[in-house]
């Protein structure tokens, strides 16, 4: 197999992954029940593509299974000491790593785990007190949102229930509104120093 590398893109952290092998372009079909990548034929890079997206002409369309989880790609992100982070998801700003077995997505970058300007945090109150709540979402994977790094937290699975929201966390402050009725679901505490073993920089491997 071609060797992979991590490249850095910005805001985006980990990656935009990229493998090819040349020739002409190559559609992916649309089936969102793959995970689509193009990988370059040149210098064996990879990066994560939409279902419907065309790989460019020195590239070939590398595609695998979403539905069994992200434990189903061919690669993943390990640290500097070939220990496993991660396994690449959307376009490499995030891993998904399975933590007390709930599949988490956190956000990352070569030089490590990124808790700045993490997903919003939903509260009933006008002054982001009280119980907090998160988005409800569909899907294999828990994203980890916060208030900051040593107030991680991601939802806890039940089902969501529709609750008036008055304020919200975001980008380091709160913010408040007009009652808003959204979907919601429970927040689990997560503690990012269940990571602390883990040593930057990371980078992909096959």
């Amino acid at each position: 197999m071609q060797s992979i590398r991590l490249l850095s893109t910005g805001m985006l952290g980990i990656a935009a992954l990229m493998i090819v092998m040349g020739g002409e372009a190559f559609a992916h079909g649309g089936d969102p029940a793959l995970i689509h990548s193009c990988v370059n034929n040149s210098d064996g890079t990879l990066r994560l593509v939409a279902p419907t997206a065309t790989c460019k002409r020195n590239e070939t369309p590398a595609d695998w299974p979403a539905s069994a989880g992200p434990a189903t790609s061919p690669w993943r992100v390990v640290d500097s000491q070939n220990q496993f982070v991660g396994f690449p998801v959307f376009g490499g700003s995030q891993v998904a790593r399975e933590v007390g077995g709930v599949w988490l997505l956190l956000r990352a970058t070569p030089d490590g785990f990124n808790w700045a300007n993490l997903g919003v945090v939903l509260f009933t109150t006008s002054d982001c007190s009280g119980t907090p709540y998160l988005n409800a979402v569909q899907g294999f994977t828990r994203v980890v949102s916060g208030l900051d790094a040593d107030h991680l937290m991601y939802p806890d699975g039940t089902p969501p229930q529709s609750r008036l929201i008055s304020s919200s966390w975001g980008a380091g402050s709160c913010h408040s509104g007009l009652p808003i009725s959204l979907l919601t679901q429970g927040a689990v505490p997560f503690d990012a120093s269940s990571l602390s073993g883990l040593v930057p920089p990371f980078r992909l491997a096959d």
